[in-house]
């Protein structure tokens, strides 16, 4: 921006005349630096990507939030059911394959439901108030769960299809035993490596585990049992015998990444 102002330059008065004054066409110019028509909001990772530009509505005010585990069929629920509060939806086609990316959906009062897919797996509530993110939750839950009900025990069977992983969640596993029952099918030992597994697994960051033993001799029957002792601090993968190549797969580094940011807080 540019302002211009035009000088004036006197003439001193000869003797017996009078003082005149003339307009120069010179100007004095000055510069302003131009304005920035953008304002950048910096801070909660949640509010960046699909909310970023709603990031001004908390900027100078609280809010609240709570996050839970979803996964796509669960996006897919959120979708039908709260169809008339679709504020942004994003989806990926992979080998003709639809999945869900993120999905927000805006609520009265300004608050949110952001769902994250794509291996990433994650959702929060977002509100003002406190408790209007306890209200909202609540209601979301249900929807996804209905009423409450107490968590199954599971582990996730790993299927490779070309160059796309997935880890479907298998539930409904047989009951679980007493520690005589272990010690008579395993040995006395048994409840003593058990906890040293755990103890193992949760002390590095990465490994893998074979169980090796002609067919018959406990093998599934074992790590059923693990899964059902240790549910509270790991979460079994299983790959089939027949898919031992994705180990080497390039793309089993990023699945585990997602994984891994899935399970952060567990």
């Amino acid at each position: 921006m540019t302002h211009s102002t035009p000088a004036t330059r006197r003439r001193a008065a000869r003797p017996g005349g009078r003082a005149t004054s003339t307009e120069a066409h010179a100007t004095q110019t000055t510069t302003y630096p131009k304005m920035n028509h953008s304002i950048n909001f910096e801070g909660d990772w949640a509010l960046h990507g699909i909310m970023s530009d709603l990031g001004v509505n908390y900027a100078l005010s609280p809010f609240h939030r709570i996050g839970f585990e979803i996964d796509d069929a669960g996006i897919q629920t959120l979708a039908e059911r709260y169809h008339d509060r679709v504020f942004r939806a994003r989806k990926w086609c992979d080998h003709d394959k639809l999945s869900w990316t993120t999905h927000l959906l805006r609520f009265d009062e300004g608050a949110f439901v952001v769902a994250h897919g794509d291996g990433r797996n994650h959702a929060q509530v977002i509100a003002p108030q406190a408790d209007q993110v306890t209200k909202l939750h609540d209601e979301v839950r249900k929807a996804l769960h209905g009423e409450d009900q107490p968590k199954q025990p599971a582990f996730y069977m790993l299927r490779h299809d070309g160059g796309d992983f997935s880890a479907d969640p298998i539930e409904n596993l047989p009951e679980a035993v007493t520690d005589d029952f272990l010690r008579l099918c395993y040995g006395e030992d048994i409840l003593t490596w058990v906890a040293s597994f755990g103890e193992r697994t949760l002390a590095r960051a990465g490994g893998l585990t074979i169980f090796d033993g002609p067919p018959g001799t406990g093998k599934t029957s074992l790590i059923t049992q693990m899964i059902r002792r240790l549910e509270q601090t790991h979460v079994f993968y299983a790959l089939p015998v027949s898919q031992d190549s994705a180990l080497s797969s390039p793309d089993l580094v990023p699945f585990w990444q997602k994984q891994n940011a899935r399970h952060a807080d567990g």
